[in-house]
């Protein structure tokens, strides 16, 4: 009896500790919501003079899309590409008075459209990011006392805000782990509570169970009479199947905690690379780089635009094609390629059937591999000017057993036939669309100098 009340007490202050504990960690939880806005404040009046100046720096008429185009020694993007080289920005995107993209820079991890998928939009003041890799500051381009034009840029997460997010993280732990143990105390409470009114009803039959138990065991010969022992019997054997039956709640059962998982560190990129190319008898070569794509992609643009206008009338199309004269050789064959652009350019006429600019654009950029290594390449843009795609239908454009009911499936199976050849030569593809606004199909193109392995 002393141990049963030892346990309850010692239940009792351990539930006080825990709510105590708790209501801490709740008061703790809400003075960082309010200092993570303090901080992004901060980075935000920071973010805001870096976006006037490049503002200052910008032309007098804001481009347009989809003709308008910054170019790449002007001032405004001179100085913005020595930000982003700097590390001071992660991202900026340059939208016209109609919200087109005519301009970005920056990470091509980041979301094309960001900070602007913020709902919404905070304009000259700064805000964490939904998925906190930066903070965002959308500002309006005034001319001539109407909105040109909107920019937003994305700074990277300063050391006092990654400092607050994690400890975010160990405040939502402890209120976690405060919540088992206080069910684990709580539960171990309840139970003794309960036993000690219900047991109180169960002691008469305990006791004839126990009286009955141990006539039982005592021989037949000892019995005065046979009858007398068959009837202690059954009445034991009765006592026995409800002693099997859950009429008091077992103190030792308790809540398992759950074991804490720890994230395995990410791969880290080869710090040493060795050019390779294969001989045609399939030998490979080092120092040698790999002839497969010299043709210039504006070449391969105008061929597949060409295929495409013998499947398909494109008079009420608008056909804007952009690409350098120097880009690298790509690990692709042409004839893949091509037939790439056209899928994607077909796909692009098929959601515009009133017609409108089809801009088919590349330049040379990177991309981060699976294995979180920046990847040199040739990034061509396919945009259309269509319906768009839900979010719900961009996760699963790709895939093959994808059955939409208001997209054609040529288009779907087109897309899987551009993404296999994509990926078999080291590249990969990627959508990104707002709806109503229109949709931007990207390719990367691994060059043929990115192929490393490690070793000497």
């Amino acid at each position: 009896m002393t141990g049963s009340r030892s346990n309850r007490i010692v239940s009792v202050v351990v539930l006080c500790l825990c709510l105590i504990a708790m209501a801490w960690l709740v008061v703790g939880l809400i003075n960082l919501h309010g200092a993570i806005h303090q901080v992004s404040g901060r980075a935000g009046e920071h973010g805001l003079r870096l976006v006037n100046n490049f503002i200052s720096r910008l032309p007098d008429t804001i481009p347009s899309y989809p003709r308008g185009v910054l170019p790449a020694n002007s001032p405004a993007a001179v100085y913005i590409q020595e930000l982003v080289d700097k590390g001071e920005i992660v991202r900026l995107t340059l939208l016209d008075a109609n919200e087109r993209s005519v301009y970005s820079v920056g990470r091509a991890t980041t979301e094309v459209y960001a900070p602007f998928p913020k709902t919404p939009p905070v304009s000259n003041m700064g805000f964490l990011l939904e998925d906190k890799s930066g903070v965002g500051l959308i500002a309006p381009i005034i001319r001539h006392d109407l909105v040109a034009g909107t920019a937003g840029v994305v700074l990277p997460v300063s050391s006092d805000l990654a400092g607050i997010e994690n400890s975010r993280k160990l405040y939502l732990s402890g209120i976690i782990l405060d919540a088992v143990l206080l069910l684990v105390f709580g539960s171990m409470l309840l139970t003794s509570l309960f036993n000690k009114a219900v047991n109180p009803l169960f002691a008469p039959f305990q006791s004839l169970k126990d009286r009955l138990r141990r006539l039982s065991e005592i021989p037949t010969d000892r019995m005065n009479t046979a009858a007398l022992g068959e009837s202690v019997k059954k009445i034991t054997e009765t006592f026995q199947q409800m002693e099997s039956e859950p009429w008091v709640a077992d103190q030792s059962q308790q809540i398992p905690i759950p074991p804490v998982v720890i994230a395995e560190e990410q791969p880290t990129c080869p710090q040493e690379s060795h050019l390779e190319s294969e001989t045609a008898d399939g030998e490979s070569r080092k120092g040698e780089p790999q002839q497969v794509s010299k043709v210039l992609v504006s070449a391969l643009i105008e061929e597949a635009h060409a295929e495409l206008s013998r499947q398909r009338d494109l008079s009420d199309l608008e056909f804007i094609s952009s690409s350098p004269q120097d880009l690298p050789s790509t690990a692709i064959a042409p004839d893949k390629l091509k037939q790439v652009l056209v899928n994607l350019m077909l796909n692009a006429r098929d959601v515009m059937p009133g017609g409108g600019p089809l801009v088919v654009r590349a330049k040379a950029d990177r991309f981060q591999s699976a294995d979180n290594c920046w990847v040199p390449a040739v990034r061509i843009d396919v945009l259309d000017s269509g319906k768009g795609l839900s979010a719900k239908q961009q996760v699963r454009i790709f895939d093959p057993t994808y059955r939409p009911k208001t997209i054609a499936k040529d288009v779907v199976s087109r897309l899987v036939q551009a993404k296999g050849v994509v990926e078999e030569s080291g590249g990969k593809i990627e959508v990104k669309s707002k709806v109503g606004k229109g949709s931007c199909f990207t390719v990367w193109l691994t060059t043929v100098f990115c192929r490393c392995r490690t070793g000497s």
